[in-house]
């Protein structure tokens, strides 16, 4: 039989025999075969390679049993111009040339003043040796060195590493997102040594007259006149000059530029800077709590929230008509409802609800109707329920509180438009072109469904369009994250447990990178037992895209200690009913009216961590600080250690371990922006993990100009820095020479800088204790149930006493198991409206007593010393002989007394017992209190009744035995509730000591 096989299936079946020959395995199975796709046929286009790999795939599963995932196409990102393109080469070694000509004018200088040039000389070394080439730039330290304002800043937290703030003008209707206001954004630039070198000199000389250019392409002019080069701006424009200026640091000073750093320092990609503020509190790690936080008030506390752009309109005026009322809070609660599916059965069941909505608002709000309607039109068109509600806050909210009373079918067009203009008005939107497109969207709906008129838009992205989307540039200093984690379990009015879940909470976002709802959202079966962390849609929490599905290795980031006390938090909560659908943060019945809330959170980080740095502080911040530390981590690799640790709180070993497991063994760097997106929750390669979260960038140009392997003679070198020679001796070698990077220390030690010192000194964390099982004894169990009584949790019972916290739930397991078991013919103690979620004790309470504290601590004491069985006998006549009515045990006979007294001679003296014989017609009452009298061996306090019955049951009368009230001289009060109360505990002794 003759089979045909086309050119694919050909291809497919070579490709997996070479794969598969030898013993040599895959590294990653998907990338090789992806690899040897893309090598035996580039000339294919994405899907058709896409579906040979997909074949090769499925016959590697067959061959291998494997179990490999075929691969599906993504949409690849917006294509952006090549940073080097083919005009790169040649303007590359003109930039080069005219670094040589830079590097000559210097050496030809050496120690003198250069006059009126050394400002334009500092302006050329900023640009071609010192990573400043956005023009931009440029010129706002242009601006600075004419004004005589040029300030110096360090840090003890990087070594050496100087910086200055920059505040740039960017030109009108060019800038995408800004990190200040529209038509300007901060920059903080780390100057080179020799550019350090030339500041200090012109700062030194004291003002010098510098007249600055009148824009940045001006200023490029200056720079090529000064260097003796004007041909070169028709070679290089200036539009050009960012993109090759960094030539001349990759191949003149050594430099190993990454693609994203490059990106960043050229303009071409945006990479914005921490603002002053935030990167002070990342250089001090602010100053050490004072006391432990607390959440009083957190519910009348207004949040400080960083200002964009001022509230233009005021608050939202709830509405008058109390229809209006009821309709408002009837779409808020179906919002929050449904918010968090993103199933089909919710989406439909969502889309149900606002049509029962919108029926109800028929001719009481048109707006409202209008919503309404354009919130089903989007759940049918495919949007997620939490589209919806994002799309409410954004504009429908705006929309319901300017548009109370008209119907907009009666307006003109231009008062429908001056409305719109409100709702813009109020959003907080820095750039407005952000609500205006869910404005147009809602407007055109109107119009088609409704019959609004057509408000006319032209205009209202004119705005928009000149301006910038604000970035909330953050970055904290995770070093001092451990000091917030500890303050947070020590909250003062949170029960133990309920801030634990707080703690658990900051570790998955700060350490993890979550979302707040993300860390909310997720259940107990979620969190592996390596505390990685599986962020998917459960149902009570929806995700923000398909890309926010992911799996978070939350160990490989958080320190050792945090890690174990998450673990050990998971391990308890592992214990719960239903631990697919069980809240991991929400304790449930545990403790009832505990429950994790978004505000008290916001609260306790304000209060740690805000407190300590002086700043406002968001749960969302973190992400920002995470994803920019394994930024720096993946630029700078093991060449920075020091630096990436002040900023991570990473040591060495930590970071290698972090690289090896994002970008394997032999780190490629290729892997990183894909890991920061999954790790981000974004789509694969998306510019927004680099545009909007990755703000380091600054400082790893610095430290890889740091680390710059020039070297100069060193008397060249001296000359350019203006140093003694024999301060030079540490740093010269054998032929000469010095790195001159390596002269960065001793000229900042001379320089004036405004130094920033570092916070090292932690807060005195407690010292972790490590809880040994503990002997159990009866003096222990009272002491635990009696802070039980008082609703105390188990964390802080086991913490007071310095007992393992497994031991005190087995104790109050046991004592529930024996109340149930041996106390259900006594009635209940009577529970209160307050006392419902108390346990149903078999005594009143487990309260000392006043007076009889010496009373009960003998009796716990002396029982310590009996035989195990005997303490149990002992104490379960005690439960089970009571009589339901009066204090006292109820017995058959005399003999039962003796051998329940000889049980524990010690728990009483035998006369101060009140004893009550009830002899039947066949006992005399004297033989009867002389046969009691004979088998106790004791006088005792004897009373007699008669019983009623006609014979006896056994050779001796039955009785009951009390306790008697001692007078004074005995020094020791004793009662009935007590006794009760010491065998209940010895009991439980007993079986907690017998179970194990």
């Amino acid at each position: 039989m003759n089979v045909c096989f086309d050119r694919d299936t050909v291809m497919a079946v070579e490709i997996v025999d070479e794969l598969l020959r030898g013993d040599a395995v895959p590294e990653d199975w998907t990338v090789a075969i992806e690899t040897a796709v893309a090598d035996r046929r580039p000339d294919l286009g994405p899907k058709d390679r896409n579906r040979i790999v997909a074949r090769v795939i499925e016959r590697v599963n067959d061959r291998r049993g494997l179990s490999l995932k075929k691969s599906h196409l993504h949409r690849p990102p917006a294509a952006i111009p090549p940073l080097r393109d083919a005009e790169w080469p040649p303007q590359a070694m003109e930039i080069i040339h005219l670094r040589h000509r830079l590097d000559e004018m210097l050496t030809a200088a050496g120690r003198s003043t250069l006059g009126a040039d050394l400002p334009r000389l500092i302006l050329a070394c900023a640009a071609l040796r010192g990573g400043l080439c956005r023009l931009e730039g440029l010129h706002a330290l242009a601006r600075a060195v004419g004004s005589g304002e040029l300030t110096l800043t360090g840090a003890d937290a990087f070594p050496n590493l100087v910086w200055i703030d920059l505040d740039l003008q960017i030109a009108k209707g060019t800038q995408q997102h800004t990190n200040t206001n529209p038509g300007s954004e901060y920059l903080r630039w780390f100057p080179d040594v020799t550019t350090l070198a030339l500041i200090d000199r012109w700062r030194r000389l004291g003002p010098l007259t510098y007249h600055v250019p009148s824009s940045p392409a001006a200023l490029y002019t200056d720079m090529l006149d000064l260097l003796g080069a004007p041909e070169l701006k028709k070679q290089v424009p200036a539009t050009r000059f960012p993109l090759v200026a960094l030539a001349a640091l990759e191949h003149v000073s050594g430099v190993a530029l990454p693609v994203s750093v490059e990106a960043v320092a050229s303009g071409h990609s945006v990479g914005l800077s921490v603002l002053p503020e935030t990167w002070d509190a990342l250089c001090t790690r602010g100053q050490p709590l004072k006391e432990p936080p607390d959440t009083r008030g957190a519910a009348r506390t207004a949040q400080p929230q960083p200002s964009r752009t001022p509230k233009s309109a005021a608050p939202r005026p709830a509405p008058a008509d109390h229809a209006k009322a009821q309709l408002l809070e009837a779409l808020k609660e179906c919002l929050d409802t449904h918010a968090a599916t993103s199933s089909v059965k919710g989406r439909k069941a969502m889309s149900d609800a606002l049509q029962t909505l919108q029926q109800e608002a028929v001719g009481i709000w048109h707006s409202l109707e209008a919503l309404v309607s354009w919130y089903r039109t989007l759940l049918r068109n495919g949007d997620k329920p939490r589209t919806v509600k994002d799309y409410h806050s954004i504009v429908g909210r705006h929309v319901l509180a300017v548009m109370t009373e008209d119907d907009p079918r009666n307006l003109t067009p231009e008062a429908l438009r001056d409305m719109f203009e409100q709702v813009l008005a109020r959003s907080s939107y820095a750039n407005p072109a952000h609500p205006l497109g869910r404005l147009a969207h809602f407007a055109r709906h109107a119009e088609r469904v409704l019959d609004w008129p057509d408000a006319d838009f032209s205009g209202f992205g004119d705005q928009g369009k000149a301006s910038a989307t604000f970035v909330r540039t953050a970055a904290l200093p995770m070093a001092i994250y451990p000091e917030v984690f500890d303050a947070i379990l020590q909250t003062t009015d949170l029960s133990p447990d309920m801030a634990e879940c707080y703690a658990v909470a900051f570790a998955l976002v700060a350490w993890g990178g979550l979302r707040i709802d993300e860390a909310h959202g997720r259940v107990v079966d979620d969190i592996g037992t390596d505390l990685t962390v599986f962020v998917h849609a459960t149902s009570s929490h929806g995700l923000k895209s398909e890309a926010a599905r992911r799996l978070i290795p939350l160990a490989l980031f958080a320190p050792p200690e945090v890690v174990a006390q998450v673990k050990s938090f998971v391990a308890r909560r592992a214990t719960v009913p239903d631990k697919t659908r069980d809240k991991l943060l929400d304790l449930g019945t545990l403790f009832p009216g505990d429950r994790f809330d978004t505000g008290t959170f916001r609260t306790l980080l304000q209060r740690t961590l805000g407190q300590m740095l002086g700043i406002a502080v968001r749960p969302h911040d973190f992400r920002h600080t995470l994803i920019s530390a394994l930024q720096l981590l993946f630029h700078l690799g093991a060449d920075a250690v020091d630096t990436i640790e002040a900023v991570s709180g990473w040591n060495a070993k930590r970071q290698k371990r972090i690289r090896h497991a994002l970008l394997g063994v032999c780190p490629d760097p290729r892997r990183a922006p894909r890991q920061i997106s999954a790790l981000a929750g974004h789509r694969d390669l998306s510019a927004i993990s680099g545009t909007t979260y990755c703000h380091l960038t600054d400082l790893a140009l610095g430290c890889l100009i740091q680390s710059a392997e020039e070297r100069l003679p060193a008397s060249v070198a001296a000359r350019w820095l203006g140093l003694n020679r024999r301060s030079l001796r540490p740093f010269i070698d054998d032929n000469d020479t010095v790195r001159l990077e390596d002269l960065r220390g001793p000229l900042v030690n001379k320089m004036d800088i405004a130094w920033r010192t570092t916070r090292t000194g932690q807060l005195p964390s407690p010292e972790p204790r490590v809880a040994k099982p503990v002997r159990v004894t009866p003096t222990v169990v009272h002491a635990v149930l009696k802070m039980a009584e008082h609703d105390t949790d188990t964390l802080t019972i086991a913490d007071q006493l310095n007992i393992m916290r497994d031991q005190v739930t087995h104790m109050l397991a046991t004592a529930e198991d024996l109340m149930a078991a041996t106390t259900q013919k006594k009635g209940a103690r009577h529970v209160g409206a307050h006392d419902q979620d108390r346990p149903n004790w078999p005594v009143a309470r487990f309260a000392d007593q006043p007076g009889e504290v010496r009373f009960l601590a003998r009796l716990l004491a002396d029982a310590e010393t009996l035989p195990p069985e005997n303490m149990l006998k002992w104490s379960m006549v005690v439960l089970t002989h009571a009589d339901r009515h009066r204090p006292c045990l109820r017995f058959l006979g005399a003999p039962a007394a003796q051998n329940w007294l000889e049980l524990f001679p010690k728990a009483f003296p035998k006369s101060s017992l009140d004893i009550l014989i009830r002899f039947p017609s066949d006992v005399t009452p004297e033989a009867a209190e002389k046969a009691w009298c004979t088998a106790i061996g004791a006088k005792g306090n004897y009373q007699t009744e008669s019983s009623g019955h006609g014979t006896s049951v056994c050779p001796t009368a039955p009785g009951l035995i009390m306790l008697r009230k001692v007078s004074k001289k005995a020094k020791e009060s004793r009662s009935f509730s007590t006794l009760r109360r010491a065998a209940f505990c010895i009991a439980v002794t007993c079986r907690v000591t017998d179970e194990a």
